[in-house]
């Protein structure tokens, strides 16, 4: 329910938005450093990193279509214990996730932009555990926000929070750090 809260009301801070820093048919690409956080109750959070590649262009004023690629750069490892094993040791890794994101931009100067992102995420996972590794493919609803500050009239440095896959036992998210160019 609050996922759907806080879409219906950047939405409407879309529509009431009267400054534009995009315009139909605009493009742009970008590449960000992921840090992301897979969070499971009774498991300290696991933290792999990646690498983000984006490319979207502009549907609307303000609105885009956006496509990512995000491939893991390292894995992260952790204990767990186990009953009639003890404490085992494990490794997690993303190993990719794709995205289709709808973009909706809040100018807030000439040179800062807010905004939120919401769509659908497929990504692969793999845990190893006493050399047996076990890949699984997850997919779900994608939500988040971030801002862009212009360092150029078509280069932007970007922040950005992201819930990949909320599921009600797991959660996989991350903050991005990168550039935007518009072409």
């Amino acid at each position: 329910m609050i996922k759907m809260l806080c879409v219906i009301s950047l939405s409407s801070l879309l529509l009431s938005a009267n400054v534009f820093s995009a315009s139909v048919g605009e493009n742009y690409f970008g590449a960000s450093y992921h840090n992301g956080a897979y969070e499971e109750d009774g498991l300290s959070t696991l933290k792999p990193a990646g690498l983000s590649l984006k490319i979207g262009t502009y549907i609307a004023d303000n609105v885009s279509l956006e496509g990512r690629f995000l491939f893991g750069l390292s894995s992260d490892d952790s204990s767990i214990f186990v009953p009639g094993f003890g404490v085992v040791d494990f490794e997690f890794e993303l190993d990719s996730a794709i995205s289709l994101f709808l973009k909706g931009d809040i100018p807030i100067s000439s040179s800062v932009n807010i905004y939120g992102i919401a769509g659908f995420t497929k990504a692969e996972f793999t845990v190893t555990v006493f050399d047996t590794t076990v890949s699984d493919d997850e997919s779900g609803f994608s939500y988040g926000f971030g801002a862009e500050i212009a360092v150029d009239s078509d280069i932007f440095i970007a922040g950005e929070y992201i819930v990949y896959i909320d599921e009600d036992t797991y959660e996989y998210s991350g903050i991005n750090i990168g550039f935007t160019k518009l072409f």
